[in-house]
């Protein structure tokens, strides 16, 4: 019985091993909202390198950009947004083959949120966001983005 578990415990090691060593996708590109439909079509782009990963869209006036850093320290950030800033702590790292982004958010009305959004690449190659969100101003939401990858011309 020892022996069957030694076996056991090299055979667990081996496929550990195996699942820290997946390769980390790059989701950089040109990302047009699928899912959920209100909203679809709406791009985003990405770029990312060993140490960040940046995300742009447009908005009403300057676009949004925020650009992450992929070591799990959490960070301070302040995005334009309607002749006010809006506030941001946000701390991104991998977790296997996804990366992690916790957000907290204040806005200049008080409100405030927490955010958490793992990205991963689907089977199909769309960028799947699961986003999760609580807040000081009524229920959180819980919901799949999905993206598919802009053809380059």
């Amino acid at each position: 019985m020892a022996k069957w578990m030694q076996v056991m415990s090299a055979a667990v090691l081996v496929m550990t091993a195996g699942l820290g060593a997946q390769p980390k996708p790059n989701f950089s590109g040109r990302w047009v909202l699928a899912t959920p439909v209100k909203g679809s079509a709406q791009e985003q782009i990405v770029t990312q390198d060993e140490k960040t990963l940046t995300t742009e869209h447009a908005a009403a006036g300057p676009s949004h950009k925020i650009i992450y850093q992929l070591d799990g320290v959490e960070r301070r950030q302040a995005i334009p947004s309607h002749n006010s800033d809006i506030t941001m702590l946000t701390r991104a790292l991998w977790q296997g083959d996804r990366i992690v982004i916790a957000v907290s958010t204040s806005y200049s009305n008080g409100m405030k949120t927490q955010s958490t959004e793992t990205w991963s690449i689907d089977k199909q190659g769309r960028l799947v966001i699961d986003f999760k969100e609580t807040s000081n101003s009524g229920p959180g939401e819980t919901r799949s983005i999905i993206y598919t990858k802009k053809k380059d011309r």
